[in-house]
């Protein structure tokens, strides 16, 4: 089978249905009926076939998707799964304290006033997210927190 070229991924218009230009390895281009072009990469693992998204073009070109796909062909020959690890990767840095403190606003949004929610927001964002934001929940203890709040006791606030 014929490889892609740049003037073929162009060439794709949306039809009334999706439909694929298949490359090889198991890499094809996704046109949508909305116009829409995804880079899809197909694969077995496990003893199942699965597909995992490698982006959409022209952001991704076709020699970057390419290197996406090796990229996870060799992570599929270690024995890892691409889907899971980057579900576990996403997962991992959901455990932040600003992703946890945002949640937290999420829901103590509809319990208060809205200057309420907005003043707490501002303060975490200008006062606790720079110093804390992007560190797991897990390893900020005490100290961290004293370290946070002690400037902002002197202040008056």
């Amino acid at each position: 089978m014929p490889n892609l070229t740049d003037t073929d991924l162009r060439a794709a218009k949306p039809k009334d249905k999706p439909y694929k230009l298949r490359d090889e390895k198991g890499l094809h281009l996704l046109v949508t009926p909305s116009g829409g072009r995804l880079w899809r990469l197909r694969y077995r693992f496990g003893g199942r076939e699965t597909m995992c998204s490698l982006g959409s073009y022209p952001e991704i070109s076709l020699k970057r998707a390419r290197e996406r796909r090796d990229q996870n062909r060799v992570l599929i020959a270690e024995g890892i799964d691409p889907v899971a690890q980057r579900a576990a990767a996403k997962a991992a840095g959901s455990d932040t304290f600003e992703a946890v403190a945002r949640e937290w606003l999420a829901i103590h949004r509809r319990e208060v006033a809205e200057d309420t929610y907005e003043h707490t927001r501002r303060r975490l964002e200008q006062f606790v997210y720079p110093r804390l934001g992007q560190r797991p929940v897990a390893k900020i203890g005490a100290q961290d927190l004293l370290a946070v709040l002690r400037p902002l006791e002197q202040r008056g606030t």
